[in-house]
Parts: C-alpha cells; structure tokens; sequence
C-alpha cells in the first residue's frame, strides 16, 4: 500500500475520530437539542413497554461498541483483525471502527422516559456545566501528554518520528493512572439536569470505562512488569486521593494508548 493511501486512511481516520469525540460531547451535554441524549419531548406518551424497548436498543448499541473496541485491543484477536494490514494503519484501523460505531451509538440512541435523577438551576447548574466542559478537556490533555499522534494513528501513517516508548509521569499522569477515563466519565456525569437516558448513557459507558482499564492495567503490568506495579502503588488508578503507601521509587506511568 502506497504512502499517499496509507497516510490519507490515516488523515481520515483523524478526522472521523474528531468528529465522534466532538459529536459525544454535544450529544451528552445537550448543547444541540436535535442532536442529544434527551431531545425535547423524546419521552412525550412513551410507554413502559416503549421505554423497555428503548433500553434494550441502548444496552445493545453500548455493547457494540464496548465489547468490539475492548476486543479489537486485546493483544491476540489484534493480530488477527490486522493481519494483512499495514502496520502503519493498524492504530488508525483501530481509531476509525471505534469512532464510528461511537457515532452509530449517539445517532441511534433512544431516549428513555422515567423519572429524573436530579434537576438543579442557577449557581449549581453552572457549577456542574462547568466541571463537565473541565472533564471533557481534561480527557483531551491526557492524549496531548502522552502521545496524542500516535495514539489516533497519525504519527505512524504519516511516517512521522515515534516518541521513545516507556514509563514516564507526564503532567495528568502524576494525579491519576488513567486521567483520560476520568475526563470522560467527569463529562459524562456533570449534568445540571441528569434524566433516565442520560444515566443509561454515563452507566453503560461508565461501565465499559471500568472493564476496559481491568483489560489495560492486566496488559500494562505483563508489558512493563515491576516498573508498573510500582506506579500503581503509589498513583491512584481514577480518584485523585492521596495515597498511604509510601514512595517505592522514582514516580512513574507509561506511555501506552489507552483502549
């Protein structure tokens, strides 16, 4: 496969992942009202049958895309879905089914009528709009600390020069093991108004967020060994809480890609 195929399948698939990470945000925040999780009147005569419906739908799409992206990540079905392919387009590979089914969970997701969670106004409605545009850019500048280029697949289709591999502590990484997973579970949940299908949304996802950093931690130990065990000891894995334990040595976290 020539350069100009490989680095414009990666280009595209840069793109797509833009567009579904963007697409994400303003489904959850509601910041379209004809593109989010609780359109207007969504719910309006909805039955419990149809709401029934409506979460079977959901489960299923959330499934879709959590179990193929968990799996596609996963050390032995990689080598097989990317056998054949350049090993320049695998990570855009990678990128561009999960951005896409992304898009397919926020283009078919049906809303859910029940009962809210909680409902505020005013300064705390503020307040929680804040901190999720907080958790949402905090999941940006973790990919921007680590390797950004490499980690959607840019730097290898383009040929461009690989950042040295190994463990390191950069910035976010030094609060949290896993900064972009808390980013995104932060954006998910900070809602001034948290309806029914929007907590399907942040639960389902919540959860795939959780198995998916079981799957990392299991791969990123056997991958860096003593060095990694060291950096969970002493680095909480979501929750910037301070640790008892006592420094085992030089701070350290890694430059992997997370799934």
């Amino acid at each position: 496969m020539g350069r100009v195929v490989v680095a414009t399948v990666a280009l595209v698939g840069y793109a797509v992942f833009l567009v579904s990470f963007s697409g994400l945000v303003v489904f959850a925040s509601g910041l379209m009202p004809g593109f989010s999780v609780d359109p207007a009147g969504a719910g309006d005569g909805a039955t419990r049958g149809g709401a029934l419906a409506a979460v079977a739908i959901d489960v299923g799409l959330a499934l879709m895309f959590g179990v193929t992206h968990s799996v596609m990540a996963r050390p032995r079905w990689k080598r097989l879905w990317s056998r054949g392919l350049p090993a320049a387009l695998e990570r855009s590979a990678y990128v561009l089914v999960a951005s896409v089914q992304l898009l397919l969970v926020c283009g078919l997701w049906q809303p859910v009528a029940a009962p809210d969670l909680w409902r505020s106004s005013g300064a705390p409605a503020a307040g929680l709009l804040a901190l999720g545009a907080l958790g949402w850019a905090t999941a940006l500048a973790a990919t921007f600390s680590i390797d950004h280029l490499a980690l959607f697949g840019l730097r290898q289709g383009l040929g461009l020069t690989p950042v040295q591999v190994g463990l390191r502590t950069p910035l976010l990484y030094r609060v949290v093991r896993h900064p972009l997973y808390l980013g995104i579970l932060v954006g998910l949940w900070a809602a001034p108004v948290m309806t029914a299908s929007h907590a399907l949304l942040a639960g389902l996802l919540t959860a795939y967020v959780l198995v998916g950093i079981w799957h990392e931690e299991r791969d990123l130990v056997r991958v860096f060994g003593p060095g990694y065990v060291d950096y969970q000891a002493r680095v909480p894995m979501l929750l910037p809480l301070p640790r008892s334990a006592p420094p085992l040595g030089k701070p350290l976290a890694s430059d992997r890609a997370p799934h």
